[in-house]
């Protein structure tokens, strides 16, 4: 299947846009461009690859989904280092409502809560959640690369999570070394690292 999707941004209605503008620059280290002007008036906030879009809302305050719906995130960002982030965070302030974890859905994530309260995930999928979603998207079977190569398993769809999810590790170490990739560290691909 042809793949059209690239990105999604968040779209945060606020009664007082500037002022959420400004938290989303001061603590999550976003840049802020104004289109106040347009017809329908917005900011949008960069950071990275994402970008989170502010509507001037028509109430006096947001109402987050966990107070709407009874649970639930208002946005989740997918990050490679999460620690990393979390503490550049906590050094501007941020207000941390769940630290670093993993959670009982197999996510590596932190949670912040922004100025207008609504809370924010910041996280990746763990690898037992990745073989999953692999297994199940997979209509073929298909090789597996490393950051130096092609792995020398060919993943059987129904085996990832027996014998040759180990099997595979251990080729994939095997043929992945310095000396057989141009010198290259070794670095497994996602489905390997235990």
């Amino acid at each position: 299947m042809k793949k059209y999707l690239t990105q999604s941004h968040s779209i945060f209605p606020s009664p007082r846009i500037e002022e959420t503008a400004k938290y989303y620059e001061d603590v999550p280290g976003f840049h802020a461009v104004q289109y106040l002007d347009a017809k329908e008036p917005h900011i949008c906030l960069y950071r990275d690859s994402t970008e989170i879009i502010l509507t001037i809302a028509n109430t006096d305050k947001v109402f987050p989904n966990r107070e709407l719906y009874g649970y639930g995130y208002d946005a989740y960002f997918i990050t490679g280092d999460q620690e990393e982030l979390q503490n550049e965070f906590m050094a501007k302030g941020a207000n941390i409502i769940r630290p670093l974890q993993k959670t009982d859905y197999h996510n590596q994530e932190f949670v912040i809560e922004d100025i207008d309260g609504r809370w924010i995930g910041f996280g990746i999928k763990g690898k037992e959640q990745l073989l999953r979603i692999m297994y199940h998207s997979r209509k073929k079977p298909r090789r597996c690369f490393t950051a130096a190569g092609l792995c020398d398993q060919a993943y059987k769809p129904g085996s990832v999570f027996g014998d040759n999810l180990s099997a595979h590790t251990v080729a994939s170490k095997r043929q992945a070394t310095p000396s057989g990739h141009g010198g290259q560290p070794f670095r497994p691909c996602w489905c390997c690292t235990g």
